[in-house]
């Protein structure tokens, strides 16, 4: 049996990205590993350098390095590929591309970035996990109810929707789960609350299906895993109007939250929203009718689904070729 290791950090962002790879190549023949880059010692790296001198010793076919492709994972395989997130791949990393043969892209805008840098490039496209819970579903929506989701995350636009949302107490009830320390009043106003825990998986989930709008002022993403999460529970998203999050829908399955610059972050874009923005895609969706709030949530999770359908035939194609 052909076997194929998915390189990645054990945190939360790639676990989710080792995840998914790993179900969607779940229907083919390849075992599929996870290894993570860790710090070896001068033994260890003899021996990866000895792997490089005797294609025999490889204990892969493939290397699917996520994210960068990691110098001491590299000799694991007989071939490696990358997928990576432009906005974190930097100028050191672009030296140990000569060892990559193909590039598997989750974006367009990725696409082009590596083109650029002289890349064989492949369109995948990618998924996030499907938080939608039917029960949950069952109840009657609650769109007096918003969710903002960062986590560890610092760069979800995590202060600016707060400081908006201070602004305007006649606006519904906002959640925002973030363990990132960013400044706020030591006493909230009644339509906020602020959970600064690690919120355990069933919780969170519960969060997605209970709250009718998501918000994600994001600044960059290499795909938006919160935003195929938002979309998955049938949310209306408010979510910035840049890439890879305008590749993926259109005005007719979110709200944009329109920036008011951006430049360049690595290989990426960084963008900045502002609070008068915010109120403009919030004033959006309050002037909605109940009706058409349900709609689009039905049509932000139509979208998640045909986008995580054809991801294993993607990746299977893109594993075939290499192989």
């Amino acid at each position: 049996m052909a076997s194929i290791q998915v390189v990645a950090p054990d945190y939360s962002g790639m676990a989710k990205d080792v995840g998914i790879i790993r179900d969607a190549l779940a229907s083919t023949s390849f075992e599929v590993a996870w290894g993570v880059p860790r710090e070896l010692n001068v033994t260890q790296k003899l021996i990866r350098k000895s792997r490089v001198l005797d294609p025999r010793r490889h204990r892969f076919c493939l290397n699917i390095l996520i994210q960068a492709p990691f110098k001491w994972m590299i000799q694991d395989a007989a071939k490696n590929c990358l997928i990576p997130n432009p906005e974190w791949f930097s100028d050191m990393d672009i030296g140990q591309l000569r060892h990559v043969s193909e590039v598997w892209c989750k974006s367009e805008s990725a696409v082009k970035a590596f083109r650029d840098l002289g890349c064989k490039t492949r369109f995948i496209g990618f998924c996030g996990r499907d938080v939608y819970d039917p029960v949950a579903a069952s109840r009657p929506r609650r769109f007096d109810r918003c969710l903002h989701v960062s986590g560890s995350n610092a760069w979800k636009g995590t202060q600016v929707l707060l400081d908006t949302w201070l602004m305007h107490p006649e606006w519904p009830h906002l959640t925002i789960v973030c363990r990132v320390p960013i400044r706020r009043p030591a006493a909230l106003p009644p339509n906020v609350t602020f959970d600064n825990r690690f919120v355990p998986e069933d919780e969170l989930r519960g969060l997605f299906n209970s709250c009718g709008i998501n918000i994600q002022p994001t600044e960059m993403e290499g795909y938006g895993h919160s935003l195929a999460e938002a979309m998955s529970s049938k949310a209306v998203v408010l979510v910035t109007n840049g890439a890879p999050m305008n590749e993926r829908v259109d005005a007719g399955q979110v709200v944009f939250i329109e920036p008011a610059r951006q430049q360049p972050h690595y290989r990426g874009r960084r963008y900045f929203v502002t609070p008068s923005s915010i109120e403009a895609a919030m004033e959006a969706v309050l002037s909605m009718s109940e009706a058409q709030r349900s709609e689009m949530g039905e049509i932000a999770r139509r979208t998640f689904l045909a986008e995580r359908a054809v991801l294993p035939g993607r990746l299977r194609d893109a594993v075939a070729a290499m192989i």
